[in-house]
């Protein structure tokens, strides 16, 4: 194997200045920064005409991870790389979000209490704890397989309830009187948050 082949001598001759093998590694990660980058937009696809510049933020958060990365830590690089573009990536979506102020995307609520979209997207250090991390995406898978449960209805009344429709706008689209619908809809909550707390 030569050093141009092992990513820690790839690291260590990329900051003592070696061109090539800063070249080397971007693009031996180039595919991955794409990955992460089509994964966050596919999440919140209202920022995807920023992909050019979400994509660039990717690429020079791997230059910060190459300077920062301690193989100390007993984390891989590659780990450490999803890691550190992760949050670089989900700070610059912050960002345009509130810039732009998307109504009716900043703010979902199972219950009584509201939890800002916002306020998650600020915790974002916690995303780079492993344990915290796995729980974050399982709990994303779960609730990803109790919307693909639901009926048609029951995804047309969560479709209102996340697009922030009023109960008079929802029950007259769906035909409902706005108890109905108010039922119904506490009915989908219920089924999303047991998935989610199961």
């Amino acid at each position: 194997m030569s050093i141009y082949e092992n990513p820690y001598e790839l690291i260590y001759m990329s900051r003592m200045g070696d061109e090539y093998a800063q070249t080397t590694l971007f693009l031996q990660y180039e595919g991955l920064l794409n990955a992460l980058v089509n994964q966050t937009l596919l999440a919140y696809p209202t920022v995807r005409r920023y992909r050019d510049d979400i994509l660039q933020e990717a690429r020079i958060s791997l230059f910060q991870a190459i300077n920062q990365y301690q193989e100390s830590k007993s984390a891989s690089f590659k780990t450490f790389v999803c890691l550190v573009v992760k949050r670089r990536i989900w700070n610059v979506v912050r960002d345009i979000l509130v810039e732009y102020q998307h109504k009716g995307f900043d703010s979902i609520s199972l219950d009584d209490q509201e939890v800002n979209y916002y306020e998650i997207l600020e915790q974002n250090n916690r995303l780079a704890e492993p344990e915290y991390y796995m729980q974050y995406q399982n709990a994303a898978n779960r609730l990803q397989e109790e919307i693909g449960l639901l009926d048609e209805e029951e995804r047309d009344i969560l479709s209102c309830w996340m697009a922030s429709e009023s109960y008079q706008e929802a029950s007259k689209r769906l035909g409902l009187s706005k108890k109905q619908y108010d039922g119904r809809l506490q009915r989908v909550k219920r089924k999303i948050k047991q998935a989610l707390y199961e």
